[in-house]
């Protein structure tokens, strides 16, 4: 580290503070932009520090940028973690236990992955992979959206609605 390793907590409680503050913040403004601006939002700003990471070339003498961009991280953080959360809870109305141990289950198989291959890979490597799980997730989630969005307009949510092959069963017993 270019300021030494007596500064790793200072840039870490940047980081917490923001994303504490952040996580507040970005819960009251959800309620007038909606998710899809403040998803937006969270993904430019990861965008612009991965970026910036990749082209920074750390020295002392940028001590402004060692906090920087962790407290822009811890915006970004703060946003995607709060608001994936509060999506969950949309999404599986009827099976939010279900729906959140398996995004824990995932989140954690995601750090175990992360935490194995951290000695093995260069930072420009991990964050190469970090802007395509970003862009794969933005995708996703843009998908998500979009299908939400058509049950949500009329058409009867899948989840509330009987499966048709015993729909069907039920008409011929019927008869």
């Amino acid at each position: 580290c270019a300021l030494g390793i007596n500064f790793v907590g200072y840039v870490m409680i940047c980081f917490s503070a923001t994303n504490s503050l952040s996580s507040f913040l970005f819960g009251k403004i959800y309620q007038f932009t909606g998710r899809k601006v403040i998803f937006t939002l969270g993904a430019i700003l990861y965008l612009s520090c991965i970026i910036a990471l990749l082209l920074w070339k750390p020295h002392s003498d940028q001590l402004a940028l060692f906090f920087i961009i962790p407290a822009i991280w811890g915006v970004a953080d703060a946003i995607l973690q709060t608001l994936t959360n509060a999506l969950y809870g949309i999404l599986f109305e009827k099976h939010k236990e279900a729906a959140f141990a398996n995004y824990r289950l995932w989140e954690s198989l995601g750090f175990v992955i992360a935490f194995s291959y951290s000695t093995f890979l260069s930072v420009s490597i991990k964050l190469y992979i970090l802007l395509t799980v970003l862009i794969v997730a933005m995708v996703l989630y843009g998908v998500v959206e979009y299908l939400e969005s058509k049950m949500s307009s009329g058409t009867p949510h899948t989840a509330n609605q009987e499966p048709i092959i015993s729909q069907q069963n039920a008409q011929s017993t019927n008869l």
